[in-house]
């Protein structure tokens, strides 16, 4: 199940916040985000965050696998108060005018390769294009051969890079990729 929240909602959020930034560690352990830098993100023109949670929703703002709205922000925070679900993926992003911009996504390591990027992936493609944006972008690791085959499945194209970008462990430098999808109506 997807649930979608607008920034303003859920920067906050504290205890969404938390979630986040202990999915960010287990996700993204070398560049993890803490809680301040998602809490500023998500309080930007135009942002919102993307879960994929494991469990199952009660009777409320349904939309095929995606929750959104008042209702589904209601459900999740009972939810997560509650202890009945995890928080297991995550996708930040922002639409400004006409383009939208990934600007996190990952999935904690014991869900990996059970289809929940490219859930979140459809779930905010769907989410941007209502919101009027043309064109997706995102930024990967020119390293990270499993990401760019997702988000190449997904449509997106290579745009540019940005050469010694990123810092491997070993501590040369990695370029980014940027990459694009246009959106279609």
């Amino acid at each position: 199940m997807v649930v979608i929240l607008d920034g303003k909602t859920a920067c906050q959020w504290h205890d969404l916040l938390e979630h986040l930034a202990y999915l960010e560690q287990s996700a993204l352990p070398d560049d993890a985000w803490q809680v301040g830098s998602i809490k500023t993100m998500l309080g930007q023109f135009g942002a919102a965050v993307a879960v994929v949670v494991a469990a199952k929703p009660i009777d409320g703002a349904m939309r095929g696998d995606c929750l959104q709205g008042e209702a589904a922000t209601m459900w999740l925070q009972q939810s997560l108060a509650d202890n009945q679900l995890s928080i297991v993926a995550y996708c930040l992003f922002q639409v400004v005018f006409e383009t939208a911009e990934i600007h996190r996504i990952g999935t904690h390591p014991d869900y990996h390769r059970r289809g929940l990027a490219t859930r979140l992936m459809t779930a905010v493609n769907q989410s941007v294009a209502a919101a009027g944006a043309e064109r997706l972008l995102l930024e990967v690791r020119a390293d990270n051969v499993a990401a760019i085959g997702l988000y190449q499945r997904q449509g997106f194209e290579p745009i540019d890079v940005r050469e010694g970008y990123y810092r491997a462990d070993d501590g040369q430098s990695v370029d980014a990729l940027i990459m694009q999808q246009r959106i279609h109506d």
